[in-house]
């Protein structure tokens, strides 16, 4: 039986997310230099007393933070060939932010670290 491991967000998100404002514990966390590190303590790793940390969540943690907090979701779709996946991007009025059914991802988690990238360069 194949194992399911989290896939968590890139360094560059990190960074990005920390930039956006996201304060929510997580157990893992990058360094300075982009380290992944993992935690046995839930900590705002984004905190003041953690200079030059970065919190890594999961890439759906990240993804409902946007959500919930800037009320901008991220849909994942097939692609046209029905193999690779496609992003659609709305805020909370239902307004299409953005669509990239031109630019297909070959997996999810790669679509969905894409759609955050998107969502936190427009904030």
């Amino acid at each position: 039986m194949q194992r399911i491991e989290d896939e968590y967000v890139s360094f560059e998100s990190a960074k990005m997310l920390k930039k956006a404002g996201f304060n929510w514990y997580t157990k893992n966390h990058y360094s300075a230099k982009g380290d992944f590190r993992y935690s046995d303590n839930r900590k705002d790793w984004n905190a003041v007393e953690y200079l030059g940390l970065y919190s890594a969540p999961t890439l759906s943690f990240a993804a409902r933070w946007l959500r919930e907090v800037c009320n901008t979701h991220i849909l994942i779709d097939w692609g046209w060939d029905g193999y690779d996946f496609a992003l659609v991007i709305k805020d909370v009025d239902e307004t299409f932010i953005e669509t990239s059914y031109h630019n297909y991802y070959p997996t999810y988690e790669e679509c969905l670290e894409e759609g955050i990238k998107a969502v936190l360069e427009n904030l």
